[in-house]
């Protein structure tokens, strides 16, 4: 940024940068020194502290800088010396208030600093508490801070209520004193204070200026939803920092991941009905530990508490569960299972996991980590139906009679045939057969789990199906029925058939201004990218990228780049018939030869197709190993070349065989190997090449023997 010295915007809650740029260069801070002398005023001296201005206040106040007009043995309170330093940036007024909390400016500087280490801003060193630097005297040379250490002392200081009441005040009204005889009236130096904005509204914080520290803004901003941003500008002129501060700010509040920072340190709610439990819940990676009492209450769970073991017992329409405090271990309906989480009491409450209670008795959580709820359906809802087939069914209050169903894992399929009646036909379904996918119209989706084929006929699991439809299942223990309910038929569009198939992106992020190229090597270049995220497409030698955002790509050079290295493998496996819908059906991929292939990244797996007739049917599925976040594999759709043969160098000492092109410098071959046909390097599995694609020695092997060229290469 242009006449930018440095700057950064992070969310006040969590504390995440959300834009940096030269966040942690040394700078003086100038009058926002005076956040600091607030913070150590507050915390340490009370609000009607009566002060007395000294000579030595009012004369030590820099060159030109602001004051109130103090007037030694004035007595002013503390409350109005911190509001006509925090908005009108009285210089006077920070020196009285420093020589009075302790009694000694030079414990009050102490103080300062010692604070400054507490909060987590190392690079900050205070000499004086108003804001004077080199300009003003040798002796205040060492007054030093960083954006960052700013945006963290004032992060800091915004949870102090009189703190953040006093710096949102336009204006500031100071009543008579023994030295003045009227009220005094002082502007707020911060012209962007209660200005609104599109999403949000910028509630403080205070401004700075010295010859060496040049301008500098501190500023808080809050959105509609509570969500508070921080925003810190060094720069060369007001017109600068304030276009920038507006510029951050924007930008941070259109962050994508904001809502998931701003919530992170906030507490979970339970949610039953859309009543909210008074008690909060404790939640874990792989557990969510309520207060059990309290929901028993509100889901009419009968509830017995065995002071003697610890014990909770719970039963509902004949269904139990037992738990011990301190035990990792339950039993449900007389069976042992295993807990996430041991139950235990805090302030007199017995928090137990949630899971098994719910899951015996019939109900659905639901648990948003972005918004900190977990919301418990009040309905019994059943998941997977586990009854025998002489149950009666009923639809929207009407009984209904399904031909043939079968009990497959406790669960209950039914015949495909069966479903156009139950739908009257308002909804046309295809699926397939040993699959999770369905068209559901013309909106292809997934179930929880694969039908199943027998004697040629095509089974659904009931309670997936009825999930993704929008039907509600419930079990009636009395009568033994199974009611289902919808007003509405409806896809489920939180699940995407492509969820299945995800793509593999690299990322990295770029530097500011980093220019980018139309070829490698190019002495001058075609456009310029002003920092944050770009996609990785491929690499030459380490030392070039062809890199990527929303609008432009190009080649760049690696230290332009800070390259994501982290790989996370997708270890949920595809059914062979899901595999074939996506080559057919989704992707409508096509190949000259009678073969194809395809290589998925995200689970290192190299799919071969042979043709049958007019669609793909997969024969062989070898496990590979791609090009590592630093080289990747280049993404898209190729074919195979003349470019083959046995041996191909890898480095010192190791080989690869049987190597076949496919685009450029881009081969299958095999795992790395000695001269000898030792193995050298057998990783697989993960993303381990420099760009080309590994496989396991014999099946490059049959690879090269059997492959054509110009045989279609789709790799995701």
């Amino acid at each position: 940024m242009e006449n930018v010295y440095s700057c950064v915007v992070v969310e006040s809650s969590s504390g995440e940068i959300l834009f940096a740029n030269n966040e942690s260069q040394i700078r003086q801070p100038a009058s926002t020194t005076k956040i600091m002398t607030a913070i150590i005023a507050l915390e340490n001296a009370d609000l009607k502290k009566v002060l007395t201005v000294s000579q030595s206040a009012v004369k030590e106040i820099g060159n030109g800088g602001t004051n109130a007009s103090l007037i030694p043995g004035e007595k002013i309170v503390l409350e109005d010396a911190l509001k006509l330093m925090l908005v009108a940036s009285a210089n006077d007024c920070a020196n009285v208030i420093a020589e009075n909390v302790f009694g000694n400016k030079e414990e009050f500087i102490r103080k300062m600093n010692e604070k400054a280490k507490e909060i987590g801003a190392l690079n900050t060193t205070y000499t004086n508490p108003v804001g004077l630097d080199g300009t003003d005297g040798i002796q205040y040379s060492n007054q030093q801070t960083t954006a960052l250490d700013l945006a963290l002392i004032t992060r800091y200081a915004m949870n102090i209520e009189e703190f953040r009441n006093i710096v949102s005040m336009q204006t500031v009204t100071v009543p008579p004193t023994n030295m003045h005889k009227e009220p005094r009236t002082f502007q707020n130096t911060n012209k962007l204070l209660n200005k609104t904005y599109e999403k949000f509204v910028i509630t403080g914080v205070k401004t700075g200026y010295t010859v060496k520290a040049g301008k500098v803004l501190v500023s808080a901003a809050m959105n509609n939803e509570g969500t508070e941003l921080i925003s810190v500008v060094m720069g060369t002129d007001s017109n600068t920092v304030f276009n920038c501060t507006e510029a951050l700010l924007r930008y941070g509040f259109a962050h994508p991941d904001l809502k998931e920072f701003s919530m992170r340190n906030k507490p979970y709610k339970i949610l039953i009905g859309g009543r909210i439990l008074s008690t909060e819940p404790i939640v874990t990676e792989n557990s969510v530990l309520a207060p059990i009492k309290e929901v028993c209450q509100f889901l009419k769970i009968n509830l017995d508490w065995i002071s003697e073991d610890k014990t909770i017992i719970l039963e509902k329409n004949g269904k139990y569960v037992h738990m011990n405090i301190g035990k990792e271990f339950a039993y449900i309906n007389g069976s042992k299972i295993q807990l996430a989480h041991a139950p235990f009491i805090e302030n007199g409450l017995s928090f137990v996991p949630l899971e098994p209670v719910a899951e015996t008795f019939g109900y659905e959580i639901k648990t948003d980590s972005k918004c900190k709820t977990v919301e418990i359906d009040s309905l019994p809802f059943i998941e997977n139906l586990s009854v025998s087939e002489s149950v009666y069914y009923y639809c929207n209050s009407e009984p209904y009679e399904f031909k043939d169903i079968k009990i497959i894992n406790d669960r209950v399929y039914i015949d495909i045939n069966s479903i156009d009646s139950l739908l009257k036909d308002k909804i046309h379904l295809e699926f397939f057969p040993d699959s999770r996918i369905i068209y559901v119209g013309s909106h292809a989706t997934y179930l929880e789990y694969k039908t199943e084929k027998y004697d040629h006929r095509i089974y659904v699991p009931l309670a997936a199906l009825a999930k993704n439809l929008g039907i509600k299942i419930f079990w009636g223990p009395n009568t033994k029925t199974i009611h289902m309910y919808y007003q509405e038929l409806s896809i489920n569009t939180d699940r995407s058939v492509e969820d299945l198939v995800p793509e593999h992106f690299v990322y990295a992020t770029v530097k500011n201004n980093t220019p980018l190229y139309p070829s490698i090597g190019a002495s001058k270049a075609s456009s310029y990218i002003k920092g944050g995220k770009v996609e990785i497409i491929r690499d030459k030698d380490y030392k070039w990228y062809y890199i990527k955002n929303n609008t432009i790509s190009g080649w760049t050079k690696s230290e332009y780049l800070s390259i994501d290295t982290k790989f996370e493998k997708l270890e949920e496996k595809l059914y062979p018939s899901e595999t074939e819908f996506f080559v057919n059906d989704y992707f409508k991929l096509s190949s000259p030869t009678n073969y194809l292939i395809w290589v998925d990244l995200k689970r290192q797996l190299i799919n071969i197709f042979t043709r049958s007739e007019n669609s793909w049917k997969l024969t062989r599925q070898i496990p590979c190993a791609t090009g590592k976040n630093i080289s990747p594999t280049i993404k898209g759709t190729f074919s195979i070349n003349n470019n083959r043969g046995t041996w191909m160098p890898a480095g010192s000492n190791a080989w690869v065989k049987n190597y076949v092109g496919f685009y450029s410098s881009y081969f299958f071959h095999s795992v790395k190997v000695k001269r000898d046909g030792a193995i050298y390097d057998n990783t697989l599995g993960t993303v381990a090449s420099a760009g080309c694609i590994r496989m396991p020695l014999e099946d490059s092997e049959w690879f090269s023997k059997n492959i054509p060229v110009n045989t279609t290469v789709f790799i995701r």
